[in-house]
């Protein structure tokens, strides 16, 4: 009997969220092919790597926050090997943008990994132009996020409408909004604005009250229509930040920020609209048509995603649009963008066909399969330590967080843990592989042999 479970995983959350979603396919596939995995909380890491002493420890975004980084480098202090993935994986700009994308939290620039998976040869090639030396140890997976737009079916159209209230509408506009407040100079973040985009940042301001000031139009014109708008989850004022100020004055208005993924607002929207967003290459993957409301136009710094989109940049346009749509089934303009939509979304995710989580489990399959049993290293004085503050944080200081003078600054992060849900949570994605894999007609031999590149 093995002493040892294979796998550890570590996220922040336990319910639906990008990492969640991504961690869960790759985890459940593994256990499908006969592999221990233990998915646990990252805010004690400490005691789940000790506990585990895990063959392999994974995390989905080592480079993406502090805490990852430090769990990270934690286990490799023990002699745990590792593969890693990226979160943000669509990589633009220069060297100096692109390189600190790839090392994020990792300051010290030092690859302790066995394999870092990327999602696109495009982003390896950029990488991998500014370190060469890491080309043996950088492969392509594929975008694992993209996986769950095959893999999870829509949902009821009619259970979400009524769980609004708002059974009597027919139509719905789903709106993916962008975070304007980032261009304005009271924003915590603005100074985190790549200097590209200097010159444009007044012409961006002017286009959130154009934006604004459409919508406001279009909906109040169609009253039969429901307006579903999906704020950005990190917009700080909510409403006038998101260009959507004023609009809650309207009944055929449901505005949502994170009440809902944004899978299942694409997924009840008749089509989605945007300014400028990567929610449309998830449309895309649902086979939904997109467009965007831009009256800015289309010359400043982005990524290629507006490329596959029409643009109707006044009210009169789209107007006219959603008569279209509603009359032909189909978006101006829509079709003609057919090859480049397919271009931009082998640029970003590689493949689009629901196996991206496949290979990074191969992937790992492959390293546990040539590791050599080697016990874990004991640990340094201060890793008892730390060790002990950070258990005492996890198990006893919630019990104290109704004290004013005490500030348990994890504690909502803890909450946003449940073992039980993630179980619940995890069953009905296995369910959903499997079912997908069967549809494929892929064995488990045959699910083998897709491999990262």
């Amino acid at each position: 009997m093995k002493s040892r479970i294979d796998v550890l995983n570590l996220e922040w959350t336990s319910g639906s969220s990008r990492d969640r979603e991504t961690a869960t396919l790759i985890c459940n596939y593994l256990r499908y092919m006969g592999y221990s995995v233990e998915e646990k909380s990252i805010f004690n890491y400490y005691y789940y790597i000790n506990k585990y002493k895990p063959r392999l420890y994974f995390n989905t975004a080592p480079i993406g926050a502090l805490i990852n980084m430090k769990a990270y480098k934690y286990a490799n202090q023990k002699g745990i090997k590792s593969v890693t993935t990226s979160a943000e994986g669509n990589f633009t700009g220069d060297d100096l943008r692109i390189s600190n994308i790839f090392w994020g939290w990792n300051k010290e620039k030092e690859l302790l990994e066995e394999y870092n998976l990327l999602w696109s040869k495009r982003s390896r090639d950029l990488v991998v132009k500014i370190h060469p030396e890491l080309k043996s140890r950088i492969k392509v997976s594929g975008g694992v996020g993209a996986d769950r737009y095959k893999i999870v079916p829509q949902i009821d159209r009619k259970k979400f409408l009524k769980k609004y209230g708002m059974e009597q509408y027919q139509k719905i506009i789903g709106v993916g909004c962008w975070d304007f407040g980032i261009y304005y100079t009271n924003h915590a973040r603005h100074n985190q604005l790549p200097s590209t985009y200097a010159d444009y940042l007044e012409k961006l301001r002017e286009a959130r009250d154009f934006f604004n000031n459409i919508l406001n139009q279009i909906i109040e014109n169609h009253t039969d229509i429901l307006f579903l708008l999906k704020e950005h989850p990190g917009v700080m004022q909510r409403g006038i930040d998101s260009g959507i100020a004023d609009t809650e004055k309207f009944s055929n208005v449901l505005i949502l920020q994170n009440e809902e993924p944004i899978m299942d607002c694409i997924s009840v929207s008749d089509f989605w609209v945007h300014f400028e967003s990567t929610t449309a290459m998830e449309a895309w993957l649902m086979g939904k048509q997109t467009c965007m409301i831009n009256p800015a136009g289309l010359d400043f710094p982005r990524t290629t995603v507006h490329k596959g989109n029409p643009n109707y940049a006044t009210a009169k346009e789209f107007q006219n649009a959603i008569k279209y749509f509603y009359q032909k089934g189909v978006l101006p303009g829509f079709e003609a963008l057919k090859n480049k939509r397919k271009k931009i979304i082998k640029g970003v995710y590689e493949w689009d066909d629901g196996l991206n989580h496949v290979r990074v489990g191969n992937q790992i399959i492959t390293v546990l399969n040539k590791m050599d049993e080697q016990p874990v290293k004991r640990n340094e004085t201060i890793h008892f330590i730390l060790c002990f503050y950070q258990s005492f944080k996890w198990l006893v200081l919630p019990f104290f967080r109704y004290i004013p003078f005490i500030k348990i600054a994890d504690y909502s992060l803890r909450t946003n843990f449940n073992q039980e849900n993630l179980k619940v949570f995890s069953e009905i994605r296995l369910s959903q592989q499997k079912n997908y894999y069967r549809k494929l007609g892929l064995s488990k031999q045959k699910l083998l042999k897709v491999y990262a590149e």
